[in-house]
């Protein structure tokens, strides 16, 4: 398998699970939340990757509240053909909390959340890629707090790509209605 669950399941409550480590989570709100491991073939090599930052407080992904380290073919960080992205919100900035909102499908390399900020993925999916040729790919820094919430019948994901780490004190929440999380064995 692609990795190893830690701290699995802390706790829910009315429709609000929370977790604390790693794997592909796939939410469905009507009633299934897939704790899966994606093994995947490593992709074509590509230009380095682009550190974006979100610049702080609070917006839409979307937005153009984003610096890069290098040029990019974006206002916003989404791997494509040509770039692909490491993500930091707010790049740990402590004198602003940062409330950056996913509401549409974006794959990133790898992504970093400071204490005091937040991602919301909402209604959307959000994928972190492990390639070998890219050593900063492939992990999930969270220090502050991810949130993974399913709108109506819709389904929400973050989906963690092959060997992807996820580290940090931080907290993941899967929240919407009808939750009810099951773990494949």
């Amino acid at each position: 398998m692609g990795g190893q669950m830690r701290h699995v399941l802390s706790g829910h409550h009315h429709g609000t699970a929370v977790i604390r480590s790693s794997a592909t989570i796939l939410k469905r709100s009507s009633s299934v939340i897939a704790l899966t491991f994606a093994i995947g073939l490593a992709a074509p090599a590509l230009a380095g990757p682009i550190t974006a930052t979100w610049n702080g407080g609070a917006g839409n992904w979307m937005d153009s509240n984003w610096s890069f380290d290098a040029s990019a073919g974006s206002t916003f960080p989404r791997n494509d053909a040509t770039d692909q992205y490491n993500v930091r919100i707010d790049g740990g900035n402590t004198g602003t909390a940062s409330a950056v909102t996913l509401t549409a499908p974006a794959t990133i390399d790898s992504l970093d959340v400071d204490t005091d900020d937040s991602l919301l993925v909402e209604g959307t999916g959000l994928t972190i890629v492990r390639d070998p040729s890219r050593p900063a790919s492939g992990s999930v820094q969270n220090s502050g707090s991810i949130t993974v919430e399913a709108q109506g019948i819709g389904f929400a994901r973050l989906r963690l790509e092959s060997d992807v780490t996820f580290d940090g004190g931080g907290v993941l929440t899967l929240a919407g209605p009808a939750l009810q999380p099951t773990w494949p064995g």
